[in-house]
C-alpha cells in the first residue's frame, strides 16, 4: 500500500511540476509504475539536479520500463536536455545507457541535438552506429529541411561506408 501511496504522490508532484531531491531515489523503486513516477516527476519538474537523475536512470541498472519513462522525459525537456544527452551518449559507463541517449537525443526536436547524433553515426560500436543513425532520421524527420541538410549529408555518408553486414541491410 504504501508504494501505491508514493506513486499517488509523485503523480501529484508532477502535477505541480515539483520534484523534492528525495524523488531521484524513487527511480530504482522495487516497484516499476513507483519508478516510472518517479521519472515523470523529475520530468515535469526538470533542472538539473533532475536532468542528472534522469541521465543517471538511462544505465541498465534500472528497470526496463523506468528507463523508457527516463529517455521520455529527457526526450521532452527538449534543448534544456541535450548537453548532458550528449555527454551521455558520448561517455556513459555502458553501451546500454549510451544507446539511451541517443534515443532521447533524436527526439528532443532540437537542432542542438544534431552535432552529437552526427558525432556518434562514425563510432566503433555497431549498435550505437544504428541508434544514432536513428536519432539522426528522426531529428530529419522532426526538424526543418533546411536545418538537418549537414546532419543529413553525415547521415548518407555514413550509409555509404557501413561495413557491418547487419547494419548495411538497414539502407
Amino acid at each position: 500500500a504504501d508504494a501505491d501511496v508514493r506513486t499517488f504522490v509523485l503523480r501529484a508532484l508532477a502535477a505541480l511540476k515539483k520534484a523534492p531531491p528525495e524523488v531521484a531515489g524513487y527511480l530504482n523503486a522495487a516497484k516499476e509504475p513507483e519508478g516510472v513516477a518517479a521519472a515523470v516527476c523529475l520530468g515535469a519538474a526538470g533542472g538539473p539536479d533532475a536532468i542528472t537523475a534522469l541521465i543517471g536512470a538511462l544505465s541498465p541498472e534500472t528497470a526496463f520500463p523506468v528507463r523508457l519513462a527516463a529517455e521520455q522525459q529527457l526526450a521532452l525537456l527538449g534543448a534544456t536536455a541535450v548537453d548532458a544527452l550528449s555527454r551521455a551518449a558520448s561517455d556513459a559507463a555502458t553501451v546500454r545507457a549510451r544507446r539511451s541517449a541517443l534515443r532521447a537525443l533524436g527526439a528532443t526536436k532540437a537542432p542542438s541535438a544534431m552535432a552529437a547524433v552526427a558525432k556518434s553515426l562514425d563510432v566503433t560500436d555497431p549498435w550505437l552506429r544504428l541508434s544514432a543513425r536513428l536519432a539522426a532520421e528522426q531529428l530529419i524527420r522532426d526538424l526543418p529541411k533546411e536545418s538537418t541538410a549537414e546532419l543529413a549529408v553525415a547521415l548518407a555518408a555514413r550509409r555509404e561506408r557501413e561495413a557491418d553486414p547487419l547494419l548495411m541491410r538497414l539502407r
